[in-house]
């Protein structure tokens, strides 16, 4: 804990009861995927229809509060996730927009001149 920074847990409990990516808690699939696909695919399909073609909303309502997931099943992604409650005391939303193509610029390519080490010599 940096006390210079004073950090504040600015993730509200519902994020945390329907984990997205905004902090990392331990779970690389929810990394990866911002929300673990099998818990999307136990949300039940809604009728609320999507202009992206293969892409389905998912909603799910306990106790005034919802979480609602646009998840495209060709790419494996959530392109929207909406939490919030019916009352009006909180909403947010986290929008991904897919690039049409990948960068032709990988990093992990282009290493070639840098030194190679061992996985030892960080734990200095």
């Amino acid at each position: 804990m940096d006390r210079r920074q004073r950090p504040v847990d600015i993730i509200g409990k519902a994020q945390k009861t329907f984990p997205i990516a905004w902090y990392f808690d331990c779970s690389w699939v929810n990394a990866f995927f911002l929300i673990d696909p099998q818990r999307v695919a136990a949300l039940p399909l809604s009728k609320r229809p999507s202009a992206v073609p293969g892409a389905r909303w998912r909603e799910h309502e306990k106790n005034g509060q919802f979480q609602r997931v646009l998840w495209d099943d060709v790419r494996m992604v959530p392109l929207v996730v909406e939490t919030g409650d019916r009352a009006g005391t909180f909403f947010e939303r986290l929008m991904v927009k897919p690039r049409p193509t990948l960068t032709k610029f990988l990093p992990w390519a282009q290493v070639k001149g840098y030194a190679q080490r061992e996985y030892s010599d960080f734990l200095d």
